[in-house]
């Protein structure tokens, strides 16, 4: 027992640290992760840098972990447990525990949900993500449980039948009537009547009912205005003009000298992200001028004329009083979409913050002349204070 107790010991520092470094989304590896941990352990003498993991047992030991040092230096190479197969090891024994904590508290609070969604990685792989939510002691939690590749799932060909060969283990169990909800998102895969993924599910639990994703419908929703032509042109001169701060650190400069802050990029599927950089671009487009301005003035010729064709699309009466308008949609829905991606709403919440939009923009439409000449006003007043000329776009082709 005293053995059982020593080695126990030993192993602390080891998880610890491996907890940390996944706690703070921290790679393991280096360049070098095998073999006797470096002995010049003082960080001002060494040259070498082992990674993270081996580098932060070294600070361990500088710190004064006695155990962890005569640990390391009293055994053999292949005794010290820091090799990288022990480091995989251990990362699934922690995987195992925590999974074996989430599904303890659901067996205690009894009703869960499942969310799940696939996307493509990095790497090209295509991966879905598992969480599960459920109420545990009045409070709400979404816990992550496991990524799974789609490809190699697909390719075990694993049914949930009996079948010869197949390991029970990997065949998963059937879902009880505690388990109540699915929430994905609206594509043709996950809600197909025939052979979505929500009809199987619905296959093995009867009581569980298909909760789509009421953020992806919003930024749908908000994401058909794009088809108005005023709107696209819009937000496309906004993403030129804003990768053509990113490109440079030398435009990028002068634009944060005069706004004092980064610009937030358009994010490209997120509305959430889109009404910040929209609204940002609105308060921020007499520096964005200026900054455009002052580029095209540059002895550079590529950043100079490019400046004064993103200044010239930027200063137009066509733009501004669609920005506006835009600005004005996106500030009514900008609640809903961070309400409606917080794990702590409810459904009552919900439903009142969208019934308050459908509202607003019924009463904005009602009397819309209202509301356009005060964005009208507003505009006005911008393009006075920028010496833009007001006139009414070209709304005919022109002909042959």
């Amino acid at each position: 027992m005293k053995q059982i107790r020593k080695n126990r010991e030993r192993l602390v520092p080891i998880i610890e640290s491996i907890m940390f470094l996944g706690r703070q989304n921290i790679a393991l590896r280096g360049h070098k992760d095998y073999g006797i941990l470096s002995s010049e352990l003082h960080l001002s003498e060494t040259i070498i840098n082992e990674g993270n993991f081996r580098e932060i047992l070294k600070f361990r030991i500088l710190s004064g972990d006695k155990t962890l040092e005569s640990h390391l230096k009293n055994n053999n190479a292949k005794a010290t447990y820091i090799s990288p197969t022990i480091q995989n090891e251990l990362i699934e024994c922690i995987r195992k525990e925590i999974v074996f904590k989430i599904i303890k508290d659901i067996d205690k609070s009894k009703y869960f949900s499942i969310i799940f969604d696939e996307t493509t990685d990095v790497s090209k792989i295509s991966q879905m993500s598992l969480s599960i939510r459920y109420n545990y002691s009045g409070k709400i939690f979404e816990r992550f449980v496991t990524f799974i590749d789609c490809h190699s799932s697909m390719d075990n060909g694993n049914e949930d039948k009996d079948s010869d060969g197949v390991d029970s283990n990997q065949i998963e169990p059937k879902l009880t009537g505690e388990f109540l909800g699915i929430a994905t998102d609206g594509c043709a895969v996950m809600v197909s009547t025939i052979v979505g993924a929500v009809q199987r599910i619905q296959q093995s639990t009867k009581n569980a009912i298909h909760c789509p994703c009421n953020n992806h419908a919003l930024n749908i929703s908000i994401s058909k205005s794009s088809t108005v032509q005023s709107i696209r042109n819009c937000i496309g001169i906004m993403e030129q003009v804003i990768s053509f701060f990113n490109a440079s650190a030398k435009r990028n400069f002068i634009l944060k000298k005069m706004l004092k802050k980064q610009f937030v990029s358009i994010c490209q599927t997120r509305w959430v992200k889109r009404h910040d950089s929209v609204l940002q671009f609105k308060m921020s487009l007499p520096e964005v001028i200026n900054a455009l301005a002052s580029i095209s003035e540059w002895d550079d010729i590529v950043s100079s004329s490019k400046a004064k064709t993103l200044l010239f699309s930027i200063s137009n009466c066509e733009f501004i009083i669609s920005l506006y308008s835009l600005s004005s949609v996106l500030a009514v829905t900008y609640h809903a979409s961070k309400t409606l991606q917080g794990k702590y709403q409810d459904i009552l919440t919900s439903s009142e913050v969208i019934e308050n939009i459908i509202s607003i923009l019924k009463n904005n439409r009602s009397d819309c002349d209202t509301n356009f000449q005060t964005i009208f006003n507003e505009c006005k007043d911008l393009m006075e204070e920028l010496d833009v000329d007001i006139k009414i776009p070209r709304i005919a082709s022109r002909q042959q």
